[in-house]
């Protein structure tokens, strides 16, 4: 024998957001806004029943049960942690890498101060000159290197060649430190 299908009338108020979300709910579903909310309700009460069990919803004080959250909880902590130290390993490598840069430039500036003679007044504003046409040179250099897609080319790089092309050139048998 078949049961009549019996409907009953719900009455609810919303606010203007949640209608707002109804209305496009039901234009994207092709559907009226109650035939969307049925169907909305239909589909909560079928999620909560398949997770019922694995949450083991306690009917006493309507809490569930935590177990299957806190198991869900705890690995992505343990993941987060994992992705923390690891996190923490590249960016102590990264400082200590930063450190001796550092200290590498640190070196070379001496090394060059301690091969460069005293400038002669009257040759000072002509190296001035050079000097900051081969900086921005330099910069120039650097700036597409590290634009570069592939992150910063070797040596061997099209790139590097680039810089001997816009530094300035010098006469047969100049020595560069002498200009």
């Amino acid at each position: 024998m078949k049961r009549p299908r019996v409907r009953h009338e719900i009455r609810s108020f919303a606010g203007a957001e949640l209608y707002g979300r109804l209305l496009r709910e039901a234009a994207a579903r092709g559907m009226t806004v109650s035939e969307c909310v049925r169907r909305e309700l239909e589909e909560l009460y079928a999620f909560r029943d398949e997770l019922g069990d694995a949450l083991r919803i306690a009917s006493g004080d309507g809490t569930p049960a935590r177990r299957l959250l806190d198991t869900a909880l705890n690995g992505l902590e343990a993941r987060l942690a994992g992705n923390f130290g690891a996190q923490l390993q590249r960016l102590d490598r990264f400082t200590s890498d930063l450190a001796r840069l550092e200290a590498m430039i640190d070196r070379f500036y001496l090394g060059v101060m301690l091969h460069l003679e005293d400038v002669p007044e009257q040759l000072r504003s002509v190296r001035l000159k050079r000097a900051s046409e081969r900086q921005r040179a330099w910069l120039e250099v650097v700036e597409r290197m590290v634009a570069a897609p592939s992150g910063v080319p070797s040596a061997d790089n099209s790139v590097a060649s680039d810089d001997a092309k816009s530094a300035p050139t010098r006469a047969r048998g100049e020595h560069p430190r002498r200009r």
